[in-house]
């Protein structure tokens, strides 16, 4: 836990030395110390802040369609704001903050009824409704896959999973939003490699993800590349 902790401080304090030199700015990073300002909550790493006190950023944003108090009621951007062009790159943006790509194997029965293994990728993000419902009906036109949304928490609060399940479906999304991209959570993009490798690899004779990532130029630059430990 103690080491997980580090690389999520040291991933932190990485990602707001790169904003600081886009922003050109001089100004500190504020160490947040877990056991001084969360002492109770174990769910909280080591992190570092990066705070903007900026009138003009302020109301760029605002006219975006942010707002104070936002998680519930998050909508989101329109073409005007977001176009078509940069969509892969804003999605991606967004699944860095609020996404998650899972690959993990499971026993299954075969037809003779022995016992082995598979290889299942997910892919998942978390807003509001509309904020999904809007993404997924801007994603379709370019990555002709199945999306579902579904409520993430019993209560009646605005909060629902984006979820793409599928390995074959989960490839064509993350190429969607990877294809183009040079700058992105390196955390995520090393799991993006490690998967990539394992569904290639996979001894199956109708392994249609093989078949894929060995047609698509962009994942055959990732095969048997090294991941980068963040």
């Amino acid at each position: 836990p103690d080491i997980r902790r580090q690389k999520k401080a040291s991933n932190s304090l990485r990602i707001n030395a790169i904003f600081v030199l886009l922003l050109k700015t001089n100004r500190p990073l504020l160490f947040i110390d877990r056991e001084r300002y969360y002492p109770l909550r174990k769910n909280v790493q080591n992190s570092y802040r990066l705070n903007i006190n900026s009138q003009q950023i302020f109301f760029d944003l605002v006219k975006t369609g942010l707002h104070q108090r936002k998680s519930l009621d998050l909508v989101f951007p329109s073409s005007e704001i977001i176009s078509d062009e940069m969509l892969p790159h804003f999605i991606r943006g967004y699944y860095d903050g609020d996404g998650c790509i899972t690959g993990w194997y499971r026993k299954i029965k075969t037809v003779k009824e022995t016992e082995a293994r598979t290889y299942q990728v997910d892919t998942r993000m978390v807003c509001t409704l509309e904020f999904l419902e809007e993404m997924k009906y801007r994603i379709k036109p370019f990555v002709p896959i199945n999306i579902y949304t579904s409520k993430r928490f019993k209560d009646k609060k605005n909060c629902f999973n984006f979820h793409v399940s599928g390995n074959l479906q989960c490839l064509k999304f993350l190429e969607f939003m990877y294809k183009d991209a040079t700058i992105y959570l390196q955390r995520k993009h090393s799991r993006l490699i490690e998967i990539v490798n394992i569904c290639y690899a996979r001894p199956h004779k109708n392994n249609k993800c093989k078949l894929y990532i060995g047609s698509s130029e962009f994942f055959k630059s990732l095969l048997n590349r090294r991941m980068v430990e963040v």
